[in-house]
Formats: C-alpha cells, sequence, structure tokens
C-alpha cells in the first residue's frame, strides 16, 4: 500500500494553482462514501469477512493517501517547519 499511495502522491501537484488541501471533515465523508460503495452498493456483504476487509482496505487507502498529501502540502508550504528525523 505505501508503494502505491507514495506512486498516486507522486502524481499530485499540490502546488496547482486549482489545488485545495482536503479537510478532515470532508475526509472523513468520503471514507465512509468509499466503504459504503463497497460494501453495500458492490454487495461487498456477501462475500463474508473477505467481503468486509476488501471494503477497509479500501477504505484504509483513501486515508493514507490523503494523510500522504496533507504532509507534503504542509512540507512544501512550510519548509522551514519542517523537521526530518
Amino acid at each position: 500500500m505505501n508503494f502505491y499511495t507514495d506512486k498516486d502522491l507522486d502524481r499530485t501537484d499540490v502546488l496547482a494553482p486549482d489545488f485545495k488541501v482536503p479537510s478532515p471533515g470532508k475526509t472523513l465523508l468520503a471514507l465512509a462514501k468509499i466503504f459504503w460503495g463497497y460494501q453495500v452498493s458492490r454487495k461487498g456483504y456477501k462475500d463474508g469477512i473477505h467481503g468486509f476487509m476488501a471494503s477497509a482496505l479500501n477504505t484504509l487507502y483513501l486515508l493514507v493517501w490523503r494523510c500522504k498529501v496533507w504532509e507534503k502540502h504542509y512540507r512544501v508550504a512550510h519548509p522551514k517547519d519542517v523537521v526530518d528525523y
């Protein structure tokens, strides 16, 4: 998951004029929508625990990607405040 979220992040231009940093509230709604979409709309519940895990992992993927977007945007916007360990 880390590899693919990094690849998606590389394609995201946080300095683009039309780019908006996703808000935490909209992220929570998007997570619920993704989970609902996989679990109910795509009938993941019929697959039992496997469908639940697929829904949960796809939801987690979005959360990880958005956290990386927030971090990348912060690093670009505040380069002096960033501490690298």
